[in-house]
Order: structure tokens, then sequence, then C-alpha cells
């Protein structure tokens, strides 16, 4: 009789040896991309996205959302009629596209070196403080 971490072992291995036999790849439905990041994506693609005006007030009835054209830059023709945000996040990630690029890491801090040297003593003299009113 087999014991539950046999079976778990057992299970984990079947599995390793599926993964290497299919080329399982992980795949999301949705990304949480910038719209910066969408606008890259639709200028590699060759188009562009144009805001469609929705009226005066618009943004203020609830479950208000933005909508866009989606025109392609050689012919102006128009892709997509009305797309919002969320759908092409959700397209985006469906085709594998990645949710940065050299762009958005270029103005992300490389290391924690750069931090604000008094900011980083912040703390430890905090903790100092502590320590002091303690032995009082």
């Amino acid at each position: 009789m087999e014991t539950s971490e046999e079976r778990r072992q057992a299970e984990e291995d079947l599995e390793r040896q599926f993964a290497e036999i299919a080329g399982l790849v992980q795949c999301y439905d949705y990304l949480p991309y910038t719209p910066f990041r969408i606008k890259r994506i639709l200028a590699e693609l060759g188009c562009r996205m144009e805001n469609i005006y929705q009226g005066y007030k618009a943004n203020r009835r609830p479950g208000y959302c933005e909508l866009y054209r989606i025109i392609r830059n050689t012919d102006g023709q128009i892709i997509h009629p009305c797309i919002n945000l969320h759908t092409l996040r959700r397209f985006f990630a469906r085709q594998g596209y990645h949710l940065t690029d050299q762009k958005s890491l270029a103005g992300a801090p490389a290391n924690r070196s750069k931090q604000n040297p008094k900011a980083a003593a912040f703390p430890e003299s905090v903790r100092h403080l502590c320590e002091g009113k303690k032995n009082l």
C-alpha cells in the first residue's frame, strides 16, 4: 500500500515527464499592461489607438471606461472600431506579449545603492530611539 508521500512523489514525477513531452508553456489570461506599454505594442504592430469621444461628462456615470479605435498607420484603415483597454490587455496577454520591454525597464532603478542615504539611515535612528526609551 502506498503512502501519501509516495503517491505525491509519483504524481510530481508524472507531471515533470508530461511537461517535458508536451512542452507546456505558461500563458496568462490577463496581464496589467500600462496604457503606455499598450501604445508601444501597437506601434510595433504598425497601429495606433485613438480615443473615442463619448460626450461631455461621460466619465461621471457608473461603469464608465474609455473606448478606443485601432487604426493602421500605413493607410489609416480602422482595424477595430470600438475597444477598451481591458479587452486589449486580455488579447495581448493571450498572444504572449511581455508585460515589460526595454523602455519600461529603462526608468526602473537597477539597484538599491542609489537610495537616499538619509532615508536608509532613518530606520536605524528610530530603532536607537526605541531602545533608549526601553532603558529608561
